[in-house]
C-alpha cells in the first residue's frame, strides 16, 4: 500500500471520469443533471444514475469516491448506452477512466472496504485542518460491523433464533461468540418444553 499521492491522483482520475461520463451523456443526449430522466429512458437502476449524477455534480473528490459506482453497475450504464446509440469513443474513455480509479484505489489503498475509511479519515482531518468541525462521515452501517468485530474479539454479543411452531428445533438456538467454556462459532441449542394446550 503507497499513500504517497493518493489525492492528487485521485482527483485527476476521479476528473477524468467525471468528464467521461459527462461526454457519454452528450453523446446520447442524456441529461446529467436529472437522474430520473435517464433512469427512464436508457432502462437504467436509478440509484445508479442518481449516484452518477452525484459523481458528475461535485468537484470534492471524496463525496464523488464515495458515489462512484460498482464494476458490474459501469458494464450495465456501457451496454445501456451502446444499445442508446452512444459514441464508440466515448464509451471507451469512460471504461479507460474507471479503469484508471480501480488502479490508483489498488494501489494505494488495496480495495474499495479500505478506501471508505481512508475516505471518511481524510474528510475528518480536512475538515479540522480547515478550522471547522470534524464530519462524521462513517455510515452507520460500517459503525455496526465494527461494534459486532469487536463484540467477536472480546466475548460480547450472541445471535439468537427462536424455532417456528412445529419445527422440530422449537426452542432457542444461540451462536455464541466467545465463551470460556464454549469454542467460538459453536451453537448451542437451548430447548424448552411445549407448552401444554388447554
Amino acid at each position: 500500500m503507497q499513500t504517497v499521492g493518493f489525492v492528487p491522483e485521485c482527483q485527476t482520475s476521479i476528473g477524468e471520469f467525471r468528464v467521461a461520463v459527462m461526454g457519454l451523456y452528450a453523446s446520447v443526449g442524456a441529461p446529467i443533471d436529472s437522474p430520473q430522466d435517464v433512469s427512464r429512458t436508457f432502462g437504467l437502476d436509478k440509484n445508479l444514475t442518481w449516484k452518477l449524477a452525484r459523481v458528475m455534480g461535485t468537484d470534492d473528490t471524496s463525496e464523488a469516491l464515495h458515489h462512484l459506482p460498482g464494476a458490474n453497475a459501469i458494464k450495465i450504464l456501457l451496454r445501456a448506452m451502446k444499445q442508446a446509440g452512444a459514441d464508440g469513443a466515448a464509451l471507451e474513455r469512460v471504461r479507460v477512466a474507471y479503469a484508471e480509479i480501480g488502479r490508483v484505489v489498488e494501489v494505494h489503498v488495496g480495495d474499495r472496504s479500505t478506501l471508505e475509511l481512508v475516505l471518511d479519515g481524510l474528510g475528518a482531518e480536512r475538515a479540522g485542518a480547515a478550522g471547522g468541525e470534524p464530519q462524521d462521515r462513517v455510515p452507520r452501517q460500517q459503525r455496526r460491523v465494527g461494534c459486532a468485530g469487536q463484540g467477536e474479539d472480546h466475548g460480547r454479543g450472541a445471535r439468537t433464533e427462536r424455532g417456528r411452531p412445529g419445527d422440530a428445533r422449537l426452542g432457542v438456538c444461540a451462536r455464541v461468540c466467545r465463551v470460556p467454556a464454549a469454542p467460538v462459532g459453536d451453537e448451542l441449542a437451548f430447548v424448552r418444553e411445549p407448552e401444554l394446550e388447554g
